[in-house]
């Protein structure tokens, strides 16, 4: 199974843009020297956005076997022993995105024990090649894969939020159910009064 991000192209022309504006912040700063702050301001944030999207470059295969991560011309195999976290859950608070974390570390980069809490709270992924993500298009996609990756014998971790969502949707298909078998009830009780008179 291949995973590869969409919309990526949206992100690469605002990188664009950012660098741009930062360059001719830098070759109008002859003219004017608050061209130059300005060019010092913009050129951090565009570095720090540009970090952030090179990992949506990546593409995740998923085999039996384990998994492969290829970004431009490196590729990275891993057997499924050696993925120590997969963590299905949601990064970022406001907008969130529904995403599968892996991890192949078992500390973060201040060599303290990494877990599934810091997995979802990590922003951009720096380490490319040992933390990937998959964000899922939908419900049927996130439930095709979850199964196949069980029948594999990957064990995947959910956080509380998924599991708050997915008590959510289960009561809510529950009440559907019902309404719907009362709708039908009625509906058959009133065609059985019509049929009598």
């Amino acid at each position: 199974m291949k995973f590869k991000t969409r919309w990526l192209w949206v992100e690469v022309l605002i990188i664009a843009g950012w660098w741009a504006v930062t360059v001719w912040l830098f070759v109008h700063g002859a003219e004017d020297s608050g061209y130059i702050f300005l060019g010092s301001v913009y050129a951090p944030f565009s570095a720090f956005l540009t970090v952030g999207v090179i990992g949506e470059f990546r593409v995740i295969y998923l085999t039996p076997e384990g998994c492969t991560v290829v970004l431009f011309w490196m590729k990275k195999e891993y057997k499924w022993g050696e993925v120590r976290l997969a963590y299905d859950c949601f990064r970022g608070r406001r907008e969130a995105s529904h995403i599968l974390a892996f991890s192949t570390r078992t500390v973060n980069w201040r060599g303290k024990q990494l877990t599934n809490k810091m997995l979802s709270e990590i922003p951009y992924e720096i380490h490319y090649l040992q933390d990937f993500h998959i964000t899922w298009k939908n419900k049927e996609e996130r439930s095709r894969i979850l199964t196949q990756l069980e029948q594999w014998g990957v064990k995947v971790e959910k956080s509380d939020r998924v599991k708050r969502e997915e008590l959510i949707d289960a009561k809510t298909e529950a009440r559907n159910e019902r309404c719907r078998l009362y709708e039908e009830r009625k509906r058959q009780a009133k065609n059985k009064k019509n049929s009598n008179s």
